[in-house]
């Protein structure tokens, strides 16, 4: 396996739209912490608990879910992700019965890219 140095995978993230600025804002600019907490992230039970809350229709599941998930993707400055679980949240404390499955496919799809980038990544 190629080794692929913190900066090169910093940029990758930048281009799926990571705001990796949170890096320097958070952890004074160490990145090797920044990337081992984004790894850790990547594997949450959030996000498999939401995908089942979502497809049996436990809505205070995928509040709990989604609002986990929206904190630490925020605080990580995942912009997208933090979008979506943010929408799934809005949307559950209004009680309302839309569809969240988007917003979850869409945060799911931005997941699996920064997986396969950290992939590289031997923190």
């Amino acid at each position: 396996m190629k080794m692929t140095s913190n900066e090169e995978i910093m940029k990758k993230l930048a281009v799926e739209k990571v705001n990796t600025g949170r890096c320097d804002e958070l952890l004074g600019g160490n990145s090797a912490l920044y990337l081992k907490l984004m790894k850790k992230f990547m594997d949450d039970p959030d996000f498999e608990n939401l995908g089942k809350a979502i497809d049996s229709g436990d809505l205070k599941g995928q509040e709990d879910s989604a609002h986990s998930l929206k904190g630490v993707s925020g605080n990580l400055g995942i912009d997208l992700m933090y979008r979506n679980f943010s929408e799934i949240v809005a949307v559950r404390r209004n009680q309302a019965q839309a569809d969240v499955k988007a917003d979850y496919d869409e945060a799911m799809e931005s997941r699996r890219k920064i997986i396969k980038i950290l992939e590289d990544f031997n923190g």
